[in-house]
């Protein structure tokens, strides 16, 4: 039941709250209790608000030997003081990240001090929150917001950031009930601001929308260089802005005729009561039914100027040949008028936006407002007007999370930048609402940002990523779709029920709530994705495993898996041989379970005179799937790589995430190893500043970037995942792929045979 405004009811004494009128308000707008620098962006008909808080972050701390098997249940986590983690004869990654002690900053400690933590062995994260609802709700969430931070002391926001119309109307109200100072921002430069920051930092953030085509969407790279670029804001009117740096925007045009003019003309002209009934109403209707074309006045094609016979000569030309006896509105169906319309100010709005777009020599060109909305007929009609009066030359951009843009600049108008750029930002794609969700469907739309604790940049060594299968856009082929979705869907059920099995020891108490809440999150996100694929942007396999991974975070499971794989991992190391060959031939056929002399002749000769050139110093490793007795032959190849006296960096996960080791953990298998081998001293253990399955060398963190320049070697093995997103990346320096390819949509992809190991050696 939608709450009622204030004021429209006697009732309204009993505290009328939308928060409490609809199901699990709490998970919508979570962690509210810890929240700081609030933000809000008003408009007419929707509000969006906005503030930061403290999650538990998914790096850890300590190092899965060092806790206890007593994992705690996975809400309020006590903490405790931990003996220090790693020998000091290992070397250390320089990473001085922040650590939670006590509640006390503890900058200046490393990885290797002596912390304080959660019983996980996590530290805790910021994540940025953003909730739009409809704006006649406004009061209801004040007093929400209020029940949750007015109990605070010292920690309590003074100060709230608020943008949009509203920010003048709703002011007094914004500080009585909050108590806060409102610090109205302009409208503008927050829009500009929120779009500069989605686009740096959201992947798939812009795309292209084209309904004849497969996919619809074309989602974008994102790009280092944003600027120049125009932003054409439909809101009751146009402002179309040339944006050419982060400081620098100009309002070049605009236009009168906007989502206003749709609106209003629709009221008089039918019988649709709000925007959206509008809108869908236009959905169903043929515009050709009221306008005048060109083949109505020529008869076919005026071949001569170069006008199709189905252009649009007159925008509702066809009504004055209506009949004048009573109502002439009776002659034309709604639909048909609503979509007349809707062409009418699209066409404008293309043509304008086009027209400045040539006179500033642009072919960016971003399209945002309330009239956009993700809406397919208006995109599909704004993408048809610029792309026919440009000739194809500028296409419309359209951007994912566009109804942000407002609310995301004015938060960022309430802190430091350096505190923003600093770092990188991922979508946590579990907890936001995604793309194509209308207020007409949901009351609520959510978007929530994970801090990544450093930027995340391209390897020095990459030349180009491009062609990934881990970045295939599976839409492109219903098919490939099913079958990853299916896949996904399946063996999370198998996943889970192994995992339950191999935790049983565990005294885990809510192990099966975390399971059942997982599988039912985990499948409720699938069935969203067999619904719109494009509802996170592009849909690919490694995404699929980051979405899979933020469903273990979100319900607890991420520790649990980590501790799996340390399990096996420790099993293993009971089983490292003392003695160890070093020749490369027999390393490699334990690594790839083959005869590599047999499978790889020519890529194996190829090594063996590259190892004996002596141009190796540097050498990069990594492993990608520690289960079995993988990590026995991954350590092997290292241990033959440190016999050389080649410097080697191997890379373990800053989070947990399935089959991957984190670089914690990596460190203290070094040190284990170290005991046995004095030789694995000298490896270097550095983490990859991300908790990707798929790990992407475009997008790693800065500081193993600049720790690896000028490579001489990378080396990308262990399971198929190591090579899905860079099995056809090129480097400056020579690369080794090593995998055993067991996935049939992988094998044929890659022409080998299923169940088969692949070798790849290339030389720049």
């Amino acid at each position: 039941m939608a709450a009622k405004e204030k004021g429209t009811d006697s009732n309204y004494g009993k505290s009328i709250d939308l928060f409490q009128e609809t199901s699990l308000p709490d998970d919508i707008i979570k962690n509210i209790k810890h929240g700081k620098s609030f933000a809000i962006d008003i408009g007419g008909s929707l509000a969006k608000l906005a503030y930061i808080s403290n999650v538990p972050s998914r790096r850890r701390t300590v190092s899965y030997s060092e806790i206890s098997s007593n994992i705690p249940p996975s809400v309020n986590p006590t903490k405790h003081d931990t003996p220090e983690l790693i020998s000091s004869s290992i070397p250390q990654s320089p990473s001085k990240r922040r650590y939670t002690t006590g509640g006390q900053d503890a900058s200046e400690q490393t990885v290797s001090g002596r912390v304080s933590h959660p019983d996980s062995g996590c530290d805790s994260s910021a994540r940025l929150h953003f909730i739009k609802f409809e704006t006649k709700y406004i009061e209801s969430c004040m007093d929400f917001v209020r029940h949750h931070i007015m109990g605070r002391n010292n920690c309590r926001p003074k100060v709230i950031k608020a943008t949009g119309g509203g920010a003048f109307k709703y002011k007094h109200l914004i500080e009585n009930q909050l108590g806060l100072t409102v610090d109205k921002e302009d409208e503008m430069a927050c829009l500009i601001n929120g779009c500069n920051f989605l686009l740096r930092h959201i992947p798939n953030e812009a795309f292209i929308y084209n309904k004849t085509m497969i996919p619809e969407y074309d989602f974008q790279k994102r790009e280092d260089n944003i600027f120049p670029y125009l932003l054409v804001n439909i809101g009751s009117g146009v402002s179309i802005l040339k944006v050419e740096s982060d400081t620098l925007f100009t309002r070049v045009a605009g236009t009168s005729m906007g989502g206003g003019t749709f609106w209003g003309l629709g009221s008089l002209l039918t019988s649709a009561e709000g925007f959206d009934e509008l809108l869908e109403l236009a959905v169903d209707g043929n515009h050709r039914n009221v306008d005048m074309l060109v083949k109505d006045i020529y008869g076919g094609d005026y071949d001569t100027i170069g006008l199709p016979g189905d252009l649009t000569a007159s925008s509702f030309g066809k009504t004055v040949r209506a009949t004048k006896d009573g109502d002439s509105r009776a002659s034309f169906a709604q639909c048909d008028v609503a979509k007349s319309l809707l062409h009418m100010i699209s066409n404008d709005i293309g043509q304008i936006a086009y027209l400045v777009a040539r006179l500033h020599d642009l072919n960016r060109v971003y399209f945002g407002g309330f009239f956009i909305r993700g809406h397919p007929t208006t995109m599909h009609t704004i993408s048809f007007a610029i792309n026919y009066w440009s000739s194809g030359a500028v296409q419309a951009l359209f951007l994912r999370h566009e109804g942000y843009l407002g609310v995301v600049g004015a938060f960022l108008k309430g802190i430091a930048a350096a505190d923003v750029e600093r770092y990188s930002w991922g979508e946590n794609y579990v907890r936001s609402s995604g793309l194509q969700r209308c207020p007409s469907q949901t009351t609520f739309d959510t978007l929530e940002l994970d801090r990544i604790d450093e930027p995340l940049v391209p390897l020095p060594d990459l030349v180009d990523a491009s062609n990934a299968l881990g970045d295939v856009d599976l839409s492109v082929s219903e098919s490939d779709c099913r079958y990853w979705l299916d896949l996904f869907r399946s063996s999370s059920l198998d996943s889970v029920s192994r995992l339950a099995d191999q935790c049983r020891d565990l005294k885990i108490l809510d192990l099966p709530d975390r399971l059942r809440s997982f599988n039912n999150t985990f499948i409720k996100v699938l069935d969203e994705l067999s619904e719109k694929p494009f509802i996170h942007g592009r849909l690919t396999i490694a995404r699929l495993y980051d979405i899979r991974t933020q469903c273990l975070s979100e319900t607890g499971l991420h520790e649990v898996y980590s501790a799996a794989i340390w399990r096996n991992i420790e099993e293993q190391l009971g089983t490292f041989p003392a003695q160890q060959t070093t020749n490369q031939r027999r390393l490699l056929d334990e690594l790839l379970e083959t005869d590599v002399s047999l499978r790889f002749p020519n890529e194996l000769h190829k090594w063996e005179d590259l190892l004996s050139s002596g141009r190796l110093h540097k050498v990069l490793v990594v492993p990608n799937g520690f289960v079995g007795g993988l990590s026995n032959s991954v350590m092997s190849l290292v241990r033959s790589l440190l016999l050389r006296d080649i410097q080697v960096t191997v890379v373990g996960n800053s989070y947990p995430s399935e089959y991957c080791l984190t670089y914690i953990d990596l460190v203290d298998l070094l040190r284990r190893l170290a005991e046995r081998d004095p030789v694995f001293r000298h490896a270097v253990p550095m983490e990859t500043g991300v908790g990707s399955v798929c790990l992407d060398l475009s997008r790693i963190g800065s500081q193993l970037a600049e720790l690896c320049p000028r490579l001489d070697l990378v080396v990308l093995l262990g399971q198929e995942r190591a090579i899905l997103s860079n099995y056809s990346a090129r480097f400056r320096c020579p690369s080794l792929k090593l995998a055993r390819i067991t996935d049939p949509w992988i094998a044929r992809k890659l022409d080998v045979p299923i169940d088969s190991p692949v070798m790849r050696l290339d030389l720049p």
